[in-house]
């Protein structure tokens, strides 16, 4: 049987027994049964927080000991200690870890265009300094293109800024947008007078977490019909608990990647404020299977998404046009019954997993 390689910066924590919480986690674990629904053996190197060669649901996972930032090159020597550079697959869970490699077929994973902050290497940038920041960190990215064979693109965003920049003729990509599993059942809502929101993110900058606690104070304050759940962890929590936690009709939560569109279900009004680095975001797609009304935010691949008005609702980063769009959600009924039919139907007919599964299995019979 052939091999399959996935490099990413984490994936499994051994001490909790647990998969680690994300998108691009829950990607490659579906990413995982793709393979060895098609007979291939799944493999992820990883840092975490032991050294250990195991298998775990059928994937073969190598980790050594490490954080975040471990390098490429040490992930890709694990890899070479249990692959075969000329036979196996080798696949960047993210283009941001691409490097010089042996393999002879490899595949990067582009989620999103993420230079798009104003924070480069743990400092802020302002003016000429975030603009030259931006255009290297860009230039990086299209070399990144030549090291290897093809390069999986999850929006059109980037697809077009990679056009409008590249002098190349053609660069080797495949778009396959994100999925959401469309299987699970839609909860029927109670009609109790309440409007229920959920933000459903990584607790930090880039997704929302400042316009969150901007808008939505407010929101509480001058509704008492809505309540409002946080669900997710990260770098701003303990922020949030300070905005949040007199309230009591805000309640912050967990839950497993895979129970999300389930999660979901509960609610009726989704916000994915994001703010940059955004690709087709799977909480998004997760919220609108669900059955959700969503106000998104329109950065990176989400416009590939939301039709403003047909099946959510589309709005600049800013914090009075997201409050603008919540209110407008919870006056009108109708208008979230609307949005939400359509959102179901667009992730069924768009964004299955099914429609994902054969287009990553195309790119791996080219590959062949």
């Amino acid at each position: 049987m052939s091999k399959i390689f996935i490099l990413y910066s984490r994936f499994y924590c051994f001490k909790e027994r647990r998969y680690e919480i994300g998108g691009i986690e829950t990607y490659i674990r579906n990413l995982c049964d793709v393979f060895n629904s098609v007979d291939i053996e799944p493999h992820v190197v990883f840092a975490s927080d032991q050294a250990i060669d195991t298998t775990i649901e059928g994937v073969a996972l190598h980790s050594i000991k490490g954080g975040m930032n471990t390098p490429t090159k040490v992930l890709v020597q694990k890899a070479l200690e249990h692959g075969d550079s000329k036979a196996d697959i080798f696949i960047f869970g993210t283009s941001s870890l691409i490097r010089e490699h042996p393999f002879k077929r490899s595949i990067a994973i582009q989620h999103g265009i993420y230079w798009d902050t104003t924070d480069y290497k743990g400092r802020e940038l302002t003016g000429t300094k975030a603009l030259l920041a931006r255009v290297a960190q860009g230039k990086r990215q299209l070399g990144f293109h030549s090291l290897v064979s093809r390069m999986v693109c999850v929006d059109l965003n980037y697809v077009n800024w990679m056009r409008a920049l590249s002098v190349a003729n053609r660069l080797p990509y495949t778009y396959i947008p994100n999925f959401v599993d469309t299987s699970t059942p839609v909860p029927e809502r109670p009609h109790d007078g309440r409007v229920r929101v959920v933000f459903a993110r990584r607790f930090e900058p880039i997704r929302g977490c400042g316009l969150l606690m901007d808008v939505m104070p407010r929101v509480l304050a001058e509704h008492p019909e809505v309540e409002l759940a946080v669900a997710g962890e990260g770098s701003m929590e303990a922020g949030l608990h300070e905005r949040f936690d007199d309230n009591p009709r805000v309640t912050f939560t967990r839950y497993d990647a895979d129970e999300s569109v389930a999660f979901h279900g509960h609610f009726d009004i989704a916000l994915v404020p994001s703010v940059a680095s955004e690709g087709t975001s799977l909480s998004l797609l997760e919220a609108m299977a669900a059955g959700c009304a969503v106000v998104a935010t329109d950065v990176g691949g989400m416009s590939n998404i939301v039709l403003s008005g047909h099946n959510g609702l589309l709005v600049r980063p800013e914090a009075g046009d997201l409050y603008r769009a919540v209110v407008a959600l919870m006056r009108d009924a109708a208008l979230r019954e609307r949005l939400t039919r359509n959102a179901r139907q667009t992730a069924e007919d768009s964004f299955s997993r099914d429609r994902w599964a054969r287009s990553w299995a195309n790119v791996l019979g080219e590959l062949a």
